[in-house]
């Protein structure tokens, strides 16, 4: 199963204060992975550093989340059964060019999703760490 390095499980304002300072400027998230337990670790940290963070476990979902929801990035694993990540972050940008894309993935050949989005995402590899991740994401929102 992927992991997130350094990300302690532990409840409320304690989770907050391991994981760091809020960030300056908090924002809106689209998170889409199909593994669950990933995705509910990875909102969790995200909630407790101050961000609103909609789920989405594949890219049906997100993108009708896109459709109805004022978000400012979307955070989204690459592979995914149905559309992959590339499929859906090309799909994403036909419906709101301006949108910020993330990706979090595992997957090695990051030359489908510059095809399928011209450069236009960051990608991180997993294993990540949680202040890899912050860093990426607060170096991303508008």
């Amino acid at each position: 199963m992927p992991r997130i390095e350094d990300a302690p499980v532990v409840a409320g304002s304690d989770q907050a204060q391991l994981l760091g300072k809020a960030p300056a400027r908090c924002g809106s998230i689209l998170l889409v992975d199909d593994d669950p337990e990933v995705r509910s670790a990875l909102a969790d940290m995200l909630r407790a550093r101050g961000h609103r963070v909609i789920e989405a476990e594949n890219g049906t979902h997100a993108l009708l989340e896109l459709e109805r929801s004022d978000v400012e990035l979307m955070l989204l694993d690459f592979a995914m059964p149905g559309m992959n990540g590339a499929e859906v972050a090309a799909e994403a940008l036909n419906l709101r060019p301006e949108l910020r894309l993330v990706f979090v993935t595992g997957y090695a050949d990051s030359e489908a999703i510059d095809r399928a989005v011209a450069g236009r995402v960051h990608v991180l590899k997993k294993p990540v760490t949680a202040n890899e991740l912050f860093t990426v994401i607060e170096q991303h929102l508008p």
